[in-house]
């Protein structure tokens, strides 16, 4: 997270519902945090949610995670990477 007061990892550990609300369990930096979000805060992020930009990251993540399972995933899939300077390659024979 970042903020005017400086950078703060978060790290969202587990999500669980109890009676009406969803409840995230994590760390806020060093700190255990635990929020509730209500049904208005649960439809609020539905509805952020359904942003063309958010779906098609959503989109994307399997081509994101099976990237950065490859050897060599500093390389972009358009065949530019550190090993050419940012130049464009011919990628034939090397997957």
């Amino acid at each position: 997270m970042k903020t005017p007061a400086g950078d703060m990892e978060i790290t969202i550990l587990g999500m669980d519902a109890e009676d009406e609300q969803l409840v995230a369990t994590g760390q806020l930096g060093a700190w255990n945090a635990t929020i509730y979000f209500n049904s208005d805060d649960i439809l609020d992020m539905v509805r952020l949610m359904l942003d063309r930009r958010v779906i098609s990251l959503i989109l994307k993540l399997p081509f994101i995670l099976i990237k950065k399972m490859l050897p060599g995933k500093e390389r972009q899939l358009d065949g530019r990477g550190p090993e050419t300077g940012g130049r464009r390659h011919d990628l034939k024979g090397q997957w």
